[in-house]
């Protein structure tokens, strides 16, 4: 039996690439004299695809009719495809396919030094790839979706496109096959942030099993129903869709993500924009893009994630190559177009916390020092990347994270020494002590003398976030009784550290 090749599904980067190249109105006349319609307005849009020829049409129509398997339907924003080699000495390796938001799709190898290139590879799957039916209900053409679900195709139906552009009639459609209305993707993700005391939130629902890139970027927070005090225009004060989000003078920050455990993947730089203290991406997630939570302070992974990447210490990325996995790549942002360098990067420090699914417990943190590194010195609308001396451990960091958020923690012991300050060595140590993955001795008695000579400014990293696990960790290296007065001033604000220095006194 033979196999129909389905559409691409549309995504965010589609809206927002397009918005970039044409102005609403000569956008919408150029569509409207397309497809033979009455203006539609942009908003409303948001930037489906245009129809699909009379000739492709008939031919999907077709394989429906022969009950053809449909296959599967990717993105056209990024993909990530696995290479087998051909040849026993080339290693298994993955590579990126990025849209570039022009027309034009950038492949980007990432293979070891001395081996052979893709040309001696086939690709075998394609992750982030989804069922064909999500393609053909992207197109928003009623008669074509109406055939697929009359010959049993509606299992694998998501209606997004349709509620992300307010179709009713398709709705409907949906509704007589008996197709849930509730989307599988998170495109247009205004819908979901809703305002809060002191900012917002946003609340994925349970059944979304993929959000699109940038589904809660700038644009989209303009997007969403606010409170009637709150200026809707990102403009205010010079800034660009791509900053963080401030309204006016009113700086609204993100309180919470909440994400369900029906979630499989994230793509890149889904909530750029969203300052976020905290958030737990749940174990059922297997992809998570780069630049996903720039802004975050902390993302939390599960050893089940990047379970197609190979363990982080059989392979070291080329220089500026794409990733093994993109956990190191979660908290900084990507640049423009199809370009993935460290160099180009806009830097931010976080932290990724690794926990067990089984038992939920905390395996191991990284700190993640890229915003001390970052390279500032070329004012503030170029700025970005990191600075030359630091160009090996920024890429240490984004390049050491494998199968499962495994992490070759050798990498970081050996340029412990060369950490761009204090702060970064200190919240490496205190990590490393805390959770000893993989810790040699004599690593870990340096890690200890730093943290004993440095024990006042050590307990104040920990007050910040109130790690009173760490502080009971550690406390045979920071407290001594002719400190602990000191050390209880400085934990002032962190409740439970404080709690417990007290006891101790007692």
């Amino acid at each position: 039996m033979g196999c129909i090749e389905a559409p691409d599904r549309y995504t965010v980067r589609t809206y927002d690439s397009w918005r970039d190249s044409l102005s609403y109105e000569s956008l919408m006349e150029e569509h409207s004299a397309r497809i033979g319609k009455e203006y539609v307005p942009a908003e409303d849009l948001r930037g489906l695809p245009y129809r699909l020829s009379d000739e492709r049409r008939s031919e999907l129509m077709e394989a429906a009719r022969q009950h053809l398997p449909l296959g599967a339907s990717f993105s056209p924003s990024a993909l990530r495809m696995h290479l087998v080699p051909t040849e026993e000495y080339i290693p298994s390796q993955s590579y990126y396919a990025i849209w570039d938001g022009r027309g034009a799709r950038t492949e980007i190898y990432n293979l070891p030094a001395r081996t052979a290139g893709p040309s001696y590879c086939r690709k075998e799957s394609i992750d982030y790839a989804a069922p064909g039916m999500w393609g053909i209900c992207d197109t928003l053409d009623a008669e074509l979706i109406e055939t697929f679900l009359k010959e049993g195709y509606g299992e694998d139906a998501d209606v997004s496109a349709a509620v992300d552009a307010r179709d009713e009639e398709l709705l409907d459609l949906y509704r007589r096959y008996e197709v849930p209305i509730s989307p599988k993707r998170v495109i247009d993700g205004s819908q979901y942030i809703h305002p809060c005391r002191g900012g917002f939130e946003i609340i994925v629902p349970d059944g979304v099993v993929a959000i699109s890139e940038r589904a809660f970027g700038s644009e989209r927070m303009a997007m969403a129903e606010w409170f009637p005090d709150v200026p809707k225009w990102l403009g205010i004060g010079g800034l660009s869709r791509d900053d963080l989000v401030t309204f006016g003078v009113r700086d609204l920050r993100c309180k919470r993500i909440i994400l369900p455990d029906s979630l499989r993947f994230i793509d890149a730089r889904a909530f750029e924009g969203a300052q976020v203290e905290d958030v737990v991406v749940p174990p059922s997630v297997e992809y998570v893009g780069p630049g996903a939570f720039y802004g975050a302070k902390r993302v939390t992974v599960y050893d089940t994630i990047s379970p197609e990447a190979r363990p982080a210490d059989e392979i070291f990325d080329l220089y500026d190559g794409i990733p093994n996995s993109s956990i190191g790549w979660l908290g900084l942002k990507p640049g423009s177009y199809c370009t993935l360098g460290i160099n180009k990067a806009k830097m931010a420090d976080f932290e990724v916390i690794v926990r067990s699914a089984d038992s939920d417990e905390v395996l191991y943190r990284v700190y993640m020092p890229f915003g001390q590194m970052e390279d500032k010195s070329s004012g503030w609308k170029t700025a970005g990347g990191v600075r030359e001396r630091y160009l090996g451990i920024a890429s240490m960091f984004a390049s050491s994270w494998g199968r499962g958020a495994s992490f070759a923690f050798s990498r970081v012991d050996g340029m412990f020494d060369r950490l761009p300050n204090q702060r970064a060595k200190l919240k490496t140590a205190i990590n490393r002590l805390s959770y000893p993955v993989d810790l040699p001795r004599e690593m870990r008695e340096r890690y200890e003398a730093y943290v004993a000579r440095n024990a006042r400014r050590a307990v104040a990293i920990m007050a910040e976030d109130d790690e009173v696990d760490e502080l009971r960790a550690l406390e045979h290296l920071l407290v001594k009784g002719r400190n602990l007065a000191s050390l209880i001033e400085e934990v002032a604000k962190a409740r439970r550290m404080r709690s417990y220095l007290k006891k101790l006194g007692q």
